[in-house]
């Protein structure tokens, strides 16, 4: 005997993003920090004129999880918006396009290395590098007063090569795909019908 399996089910209640990711899930530190951190060096350069923009704030959020977890691609980024339940959730189910993270990036790149420096040096505190965490990898020691400015250069070091990966991911997909993205399907095999019908 199986467990019920329907992906046509309806909800009773209405969904909570709040459920999309657990209780000690590193998403949610990140959002607590990026909903703490002051964001005005940002927030002033946009003008009320025009059509809403994104909010920053869910742009750094999507940007910094996606570096904390190895993800440098904008185009990636915008796909995990659609597919991964943190990213859904950092994003309150908001799905910006790849133009939109690498403007955000290109434009706002110092005051994103200032913040990205905060959240990295907080989850070292909180001795989340190296178990939730890893920068990619590389783990920091942790915080000794004598090694605190090497530390502190450490980190500087790290997020200036993972922020000068992603300029260089994005510009290679640039290359490559234009203004499209290899994270999705053919516009022609988005019916379902039709995808069935190139089978036959």
């Amino acid at each position: 005997m199986f467990r019920k399996y329907d992906q046509k089910q309806q909800f009773l209640l209405p969904l909570n993003l709040d459920d999309f990711v657990p209780e000690n899930h590193i998403a949610r530190v990140l959002n607590d920090i990026i909903d703490a951190v002051d964001i005005n060096a940002i927030e002033s350069t946009y003008s009320n004129k025009g059509c809403p923009a994104y909010h920053p704030r869910l742009l750094l959020k999507i940007l910094l999880y996606g570096y904390l977890i190895g993800i440098r691609s904008s185009r990636k980024l915008q796909q995990m918006t659609q597919t991964d339940t943190a990213f859904m959730y950092l994003s309150s189910m908001q799905k910006p396009d790849f133009h939109t993270i690498c403007r955000f990036r290109s434009t706002h790149l110092n005051p994103i290395k200032e913040i990205f420096s905060q959240v990295v040096t907080f989850c070292k505190e909180m001795d989340m590098i190296g178990s939730s965490i890893s920068i990619d990898g590389t783990k920091i020691k942790a915080n000794a007063s004598s090694r605190q400015s090497k530390t502190s250069d450490a980190i500087e070091k790290e997020i200036n090569r993972i922020l000068k990966e992603s300029i260089e991911t994005d510009k290679y997909e640039d290359e490559i795909y234009g203004d499209s993205t290899p994270y999705q399907i053919p516009e022609e095999l988005v019916d379902k019908k039709k995808r069935l019908e190139k089978r036959t």
